[in-house]
C-alpha cells in the first residue's frame, strides 16, 4: 500500500511540473500530493522518524516561521489573508518535504529532470512561435504587442521560467553526455525565450544571482559562459525598436510608464512599513493598507510621484520582494526567514558545488532585484518553493554520484 501511494506521489509530481504553467492547476495537485504524503505519514510512522531524524533543523525552522505566520495573523487588523497565505505556505512545505522523501535515488530525480526540460522545451517552442507570429497555439496575443505571455494573458513567462535556471545549470554538468546535449538545447531556447521576453526585472533578478554564485562556484565556465550568452542575447533584442525602448529603461527607470507607475507603490509600501515594522501587516494584506496611505500620506509627501490611477485601481501586492517581505512578516518574520536560507545553506549548498550552481533558480525567486512580483503571493509562493525542491534534489543527485564514485574506488 505505502509503495502505491509513493508511486502515485512521484507521478504526481511530474504531473505537477509539466502542468504548473496552465492556470491554478498546481494547487490542486499540490493539495493531492500533500493528503497522500501525511496519509503515508500517519500509516507508517517510521518515515515520519527517519525524514525528521535527517532534516530535523530544517523541519524545526520551517514549524517556526509557519507558528509566527499564524500567530502573527491572530493580532492583524485583518485576519482572512494572511490565514489563506498561511495554508498556503504550509501547502508548499509539505510538498518540499515530500519531494525530499519520494525522490530518494539517482533514476527518480533524473526522471524528474527530464520531465522538467520537457516542460521548458514545450512552452519555450511556443514562446517562440508566438514572438514571432504574434500569437501562441491557444490564440493568446502578445501583450503591448511587444512582450511574449505564451500559455496565459500576462507577460509573465519569464517570471514563471527563472526557478529552472538552477535545475538547467546542474543538469548540463550531472547528465550523461547523451543526455546533456538535450540539456544544452533546452536551455539554449530557455536563454533565448528569456532574453526576447520583453520583460526587464527577471533578466536582471537571474543575471545577478548567476553573478553571485559565479563568485563562489567552481563551476565558473559555466556560469560565466551563461551570463556571455544572456549578454549577447540581451544585446540582439536592440535590435527590436520596441524591445529596445524597454531595455533602455534599465539605465533609466523613470522613462516608461510601467516602471515610474510603481515608484508611488513603493512610497506606500515604505510609509505602511514605517508603522508596522516589528512583526509586518501580514500576507496579502497591502491591497487593504494601500488606499488609506496612498490617498492621505503619499498624496501629500510625494506630489510629483502620486499618479491618480491607484486611487481608483489599488494593487494587489508591492511589486517588489524586498519591500514584500518586511512589509509582510516584519522585522521578526523576515530574520526566521534568514534563518530558515541558513539551514537550507548548510543543509544542500555548504559542502556541495552542484547545490550551489542549482541555487540559481531559488536566489532568483528571493532577489531583492525582483522587482515585478511579490514573494508572499501564492504563484510566487508556489514557484519559490519548486526551485527550492530542484535545488534540494540536485544536491542530493550529487551526493549519489559522489557516493557511487567513492565506492568504485574503493572496489578498484
Amino acid at each position: 500500500m505505502t509503495d502505491k501511494i509513493k508511486k502515485t506521489i512521484e507521478y504526481l509530481f511530474y504531473l505537477l511540473v509539466l502542468l504548473f504553467y496552465v492556470g491554478k492547476v498546481f494547487k490542486a495537485i499540490t493539495f493531492l500530493i500533500d493528503i497522500l504524503f501525511i496519509f503515508m505519514l500517519i500509516k507508517d510512522t517510521g518515515i515520519a522518524k527517519n525524514l525528521f531524524s535527517k532534516y530535523k533543523e530544517l523541519v524545526y525552522g520551517f514549524g517556526i516561521f509557519i507558528a509566527y505566520m499564524l500567530l502573527q495573523s491572530i493580532f492583524l487588523d485583518y485576519h482572512y489573508y494572511t490565514f489563506k497565505s498561511s495554508f498556503e505556505t504550509i501547502l508548499y512545505i509539505v510538498s518540499f518535504f515530500a519531494a525530499l522523501y519520494i525522490f530518494d535515488d539517482k533514476q527518480k530525480i533524473k526522471r524528474l529532470i527530464f520531465v522538467s526540460l520537457a516542460a521548458v522545451f514545450i512552452v519555450s517552442i511556443d514562446a517562440i512561435y508566438q514572438y514571432f507570429v504574434g500569437k501562441d497555439i491557444f490564440g493568446n496575443p502578445l501583450f503591448d504587442e511587444i512582450r511574449i505571455t505564451a500559455w496565459g494573458d500576462r507577460p509573465s513567462l519569464s517570471l514563471m521560467m527563472g526557478e529552472f535556471g538552477g535545475l538547467l545549470i546542474a543538469s548540463l554538468i550531472l547528465l550523461e553526455e547523451r543526455q546533456r546535449k538535450i540539456a544544452f538545447l533546452v536551455f539554449a531556447l530557455f536563454i533565448f525565450v528569456m532574453a526576447m521576453s520583453g520583460n526587464r526585472s527577471p533578466i536582471l533578478a537571474l543575471m545577478s544571482s548567476l553573478f553571485i554564485v559565479g563568485i563562489f562556484s567552481r563551476y565558473r565556465a559555466y556560469v560565466i559562459g551563461t551570463l556571455i550568452a544572456f549578454s549577447l542575447l540581451f544585446a540582439l533584442a536592440f535590435l527590436n525598436p520596441q524591445l529596445k525602448d524597454r531595455y533602455e529603461a534599465f539605465f533609466n527607470p523613470t522613462t516608461t510608464k510601467n516602471t515610474s507607475y510603481r515608484l508611488p507603490i513603493y512610497f506606500t509600501g515604505y510609509e505602511i512599513i514605517k508603522d508596522h515594522p516589528i512583526f509586518g501587516i501580514g500576507s496579502h494584506n497591502y491591497k487593504l493598507y494601500h488606499p488609506q496611505y496612498y490617498d492621505t500620506i503619499v498624496a501629500k509627501k510625494y506630489k510629483q510621484y502620486y499618479v491618480q490611477h491607484f486611487s481608483i485601481y489599488t494593487p494587489n501586492h508591492v511589486h517588489s520582494v524586498f519591500i514584500d517581505m518586511i512589509l509582510s512578516y516584519g522585522i521578526v518574520g523576515c530574520l526566521i526567514f534568514l534563518y530558515i536560507l541558513w539551514l537550507i545553506y548548510k543543509q544542500f549548498i555548504q559542502r556541495n558545488e552542484i547545490g550551489l550552481l542549482a541555487s540559481i533558480g531559488f536566489l532568483y525567486c528571493i532577489t531583492p532585484l525582483q522587482f515585478a512580483r511579490s514573494f508572499t503571493l501564492g504563484d510566487a509562493q508556489f514557484i519559490t518553493y519548486l526551485g527550492l525542491i530542484f535545488l534540494a534534489l540536485m544536491s542530493i543527485y550529487s551526493n549519489i554520484i559522489e557516493q557511487e564514485v567513492g565506492e568504485k574506488n574503493a572496489n578498484i
